[in-house]
């Protein structure tokens, strides 16, 4: 699933109320008192533990953004080696690190346009499946080779030259 705009702005602006009324997002589903008090502040603003598990990734960042005081993401354009990741169902996933055998926090980028391409062993090795072209909101967080992350990724048409006449 993925939310629309407006979601995503609310869910950014909701982070940002948890952060400055001291409400920590980890503590949702704790069982101790920290986290019975944040599904109470969360759930009193529409979001319940529920309704958590059922974000996207990409609604997940928006709010965890806001939650931790860090700037919105922003849409970015940039390119990458080989298809989006996907899931079984077809869905855009994270970028999966297998070196740490955990997910990375969106979808990893050789470099977001205008900005010096990552040059780690797994972007070198990955050269063999040709550029793709990629649009996502850029979150601060990097992939653990340093490459930079985006969520909401979407493949975008290839940039061809123009042909001279």
């Amino acid at each position: 699933m993925q939310e629309s705009s407006k979601r995503l702005l609310w869910l950014y602006a909701l982070g940002e109320e948890a952060h400055r009324a001291g409400v920590l997002l980890e503590d949702m589903g704790n069982r101790g008192p920290r986290g019975v008090a944040a599904e109470d502040w969360f759930g009193r603003r529409g979001l319940t533990l529920d309704k958590l598990s059922y974000l996207s990734y990409t609604g997940y960042e928006f709010l965890r953004a806001g939650a931790i005081g860090r700037a919105m993401p922003v849409w970015v354009t940039g390119w990458r080696y080989g298809g989006l990741p996907r899931d079984r169902e077809g869905d855009v996933r994270p970028s999966y690190n297998y070196r740490d055998q955990q997910p990375e926090r969106g979808v990893s980028l050789v470099a977001v346009d205008g900005g010096a391409p990552c040059r780690s062993f797994a972007v070198l090795e990955a050269k063999k499946r040709g550029v793709v072209r990629v649009g996502g909101f850029l979150v601060e967080d990097t992939g653990s080779d340093g490459e930079p992350l985006v969520v909401g990724a979407v493949e975008l048409p290839a940039c061809r030259p123009s042909r001279r006449r």
